[in-house]
């Protein structure tokens, strides 16, 4: 069951993916920093990179939710959104920057009806009721920000992390969103009594989806519910626990993120690959389709007669070579199985320096593939 498998990754991967209740997200360039009473101490920027090439970091921050249509403003995220949320700010419609930012506060007093529980919390909260953004205005960052709906989000002064990131704030959120359920049931992915959850969270990175997510697991109209079931009841139609709901979203989303080594695009399709368990193929598997351009020592430099520069400039043609280098990898792993993708007389040459490769390794695949083009069967 692939949402199983999704979820197990989770558990093998979880200490470099999100905790419960949050995403990675890679589109927040800037940061708000403010001291313990709510005043703002400087604008700090989370890019990296120089000129044109400048991208923003990855943090860990709460779950977004989707929001479509003209009541999307309605629909605020915790600890972070775009300027016009934040601070009101939306020089192509003041009025509706003025209805999101009342609906950033209000999320954030609906979710922390008590901000004093976190001193970051209540410097947020502060920072909001006193809307005393003048500072912030004059400082020399805002000239960049102002003109473009970038994210944004806190960091309480002297601290390393964000906000929405501190321990405390974790917690919190945590128990937020467990209760979230649509009551309890057995779960599909883990078959334990649990908290079903009543929507799912949005796969983001699938070519050809909605910008704002695709949905695995929903039934949006009566016809397509379970016997006894209403739309209303959303999750319970397929009832996957909160928990295991969140992992398996979380695994996926993390396999489409933007510079994901382990994506591929082919034609209108989008694969991901990962391993059941550790395992050094996964890494040799991800070093052979697109090497880690932030690590040049990893993988090795593709030139114009290898596989990952033919992926990138013909993929239909490189198409028919995938299923020749998946043979010669599972013909080293498992030699005893007969295996036959019905070549030809015409790979002799190809062949030999199959025979004469016995390791696997991102040398000894760019020699094989090399030479399989250099024979001309492609």
């Amino acid at each position: 069951m692939i949402l199983q498998a999704l979820s197990d990754y989770y558990q093998r991967q979880k200490v470099d993916l999100p905790p419960f209740g949050y995403e990675l997200n890679d589109r927040i360039p800037f940061t708000i920093i403010l001291n313990e009473e709510g005043k703002f101490i400087d604008w700090e920027d989370n890019r990296i990179g120089e000129g044109k090439k400048k991208r923003a970091r990855s943090f860990f921050v709460p779950q977004s939710q989707k929001r479509p249509g003209t009541k999307g403003w309605q629909t605020a995220f915790l600890l972070w959104d775009h300027i016009g949320y934040v601070l009101g700010h939306d020089p192509e419609d003041p009025e509706l920057a003025k209805k999101q930012h009342q609906s950033f506060k209000e999320r954030l007093a609906k979710d922390f009806p008590d901000s004093s529980f976190d001193v970051g919390v209540f410097s947020v909260a502060k920072f909001l009721k006193d809307s005393n953004f003048d500072l912030l205005y004059e400082h020399p960052a805002w000239s960049e920000i102002k003109n473009s709906p970038v994210n944004i989000t806190f960091r309480l002064q002297g601290d390393l992390c964000l906000i929405c990131q501190r321990p405390k704030v974790r917690e919190f959120i945590a128990r937020l969103e467990s209760d979230n359920t649509a009551g309890k049931a057995r779960c599909l992915i883990t078959g334990e009594i649990s908290s079903i959850a009543r929507l799912h969270i949005a796969i983001k990175g699938v070519r050809g989806a909605q910008t704002v997510g695709a949905d695995i697991v929903s039934f949006n109209f009566g016809a397509a519910c379970s016997y006894g079931k209403k739309s209303e009841d959303r999750g319970a139609n397929s009832p996957i626990s909160e928990y295991a709901m969140f992992a398996y979203t979380t695994s996926l989303n993390y396999l489409l993120r933007i510079n994901s080594r382990q994506k591929l695009l082919i034609g209108e399709d989008t694969f991901v690959f990962w391993a059941e368990k550790t395992d050094p193929a996964e890494d040799l598997f991800a070093d052979w389709l697109q090497p880690d351009p932030d690590d040049p020592a990893r993988g090795w430099k593709p030139s114009k007669s290898c596989m990952a520069h033919r992926l990138d400039q013909a993929s239909s043609r490189s198409i028919k070579t995938i299923p020749v280098f998946l043979y010669w990898v599972s013909h080293r792993m498992w030699p005893d199985f007969p295996y036959d993708f019905g070549m030809s007389a015409r790979y002799a040459n190809w062949r030999r320096t199959f025979a004469s490769t016995s390791t696997i390794s991102p040398s000894s695949v760019r020699r094989v593939i090399q030479s399989f083009y250099q024979c001309g069967a492609y």
